[in-house]
């Protein structure tokens, strides 16, 4: 999986790439199907900023980060709609996904104890490739 933050926002929904696998459609449906029902009594945009999609970054001690900000909540531009969705998809639920953050390129994964941390981070890999 690979997403691409903008300067104000952890992804764009304009860019990403998404590895298929069985069963993982009906679970995104699942998470999207709890989201509607958690927060059909709130107001326009019917949206938790806190919890989100299912993640919240206050409680996780965790943050969101982009080209020129980071954040503790889902108020990013497109956080309560696919932007949101599909980072929260990436980031928490499948756990394995390299982050392009301007020329930052954070690699996640998940180890044998289910715990998620940041396998590396390459600062401007592209400067390191030769001369054509």
């Amino acid at each position: 999986n690979l997403v691409v933050a903008t300067r104000g926002e952890p992804s764009n929904g304009g860019f990403l790439m998404l590895t298929p696998g069985l069963g993982e459609y009906e679970e995104y449906e699942a998470i999207r199907a709890r989201q509607i029902e958690s927060v059909k009594d709130l107001p326009h945009p019917k949206f938790n900023f806190q919890d989100g999609w299912g993640h919240n970054f206050v409680d996780s001690k965790d943050q969101w980060e982009a080209i020129k900000k980071n954040g503790t909540g889902w108020k990013f531009w497109g956080g309560h709609v696919d932007q949101g969705l599909l980072y929260h998809w990436v980031k928490h639920v499948q756990r394995e996904v390299s982050l392009v953050i301007g020329e930052r390129i954070q690699n996640w994964s998940t180890d044998s104890n289910g715990r998620h941390y940041m396998q590396q981070q390459l600062i401007a890999p592209l400067d390191e490739l030769p001369e054509p």
